[in-house]
């Protein structure tokens, strides 16, 4: 029988094929093994392919149980606001547009829209980085005057205007 050692910050955790875990239960609580992150150990017992995913996959999960993925997202432009639904997890975007823009966030990741800005946080690194990426889509800086959603402390390279 095969065993795989991962070795986390603090906690060391042995597990075998089957996907049990061996370790005390501070290492196992760390590790916080889902269905997935077994099934992929499994997949690794039968090729090594498998080990750098599996290892990516449990140290996002190690950040995101100790300290969490966090994000301020700046708003910037006349006009430009933000609002929260009072009902579903959703965000409405007046981004200057002739109609208003709806996003509805995923379950994991939380937010809190201030005059500005939004405060984004989840401990799951993928649906985290998918909000990301669509609110920000929903209008990239400009080059030339720097409206837009950006990141909070994001320098944008500007682009020279016409030239009389």
């Amino acid at each position: 029988m095969s065993f795989v050692c991962v070795r986390l910050r603090t906690h060391q955790v042995l597990f075998d094929a089957t996907g049990f875990v061996y370790g005390t239960p501070t290492a196992i609580f760390h590790a916080a093994f889902e269905k997935s992150y077994i099934n992929l150990f499994r997949r690794f017992c039968i090729s090594r392919a498998y080990l750098n995913s599996f290892l990516t996959r449990l140290r996002n999960l190690d950040i995101g149980l100790r300290a969490g993925y966090f994000r301020i997202l700046h708003v910037k432009g006349i006009g430009f606001k933000v609002f929260q639904s009072l009902i579903r997890s959703s965000l409405y975007f007046f981004l200057g547009y002739n109609h208003v823009t709806k996003y509805r966030m995923p379950d994991p990741v939380s937010f809190r829209p201030l005059k500005g800005h939004i405060l984004l946080f989840s401990v799951q690194k993928a649906p985290f980085g998918s909000a990301i990426y669509h609110i920000r889509h929903l209008r990239f800086p400009d080059p030339y005057r720097g409206k837009g959603i950006r990141y909070r402390f994001q320098l944008i390279q500007f682009k020279p205007g016409k030239q009389r």
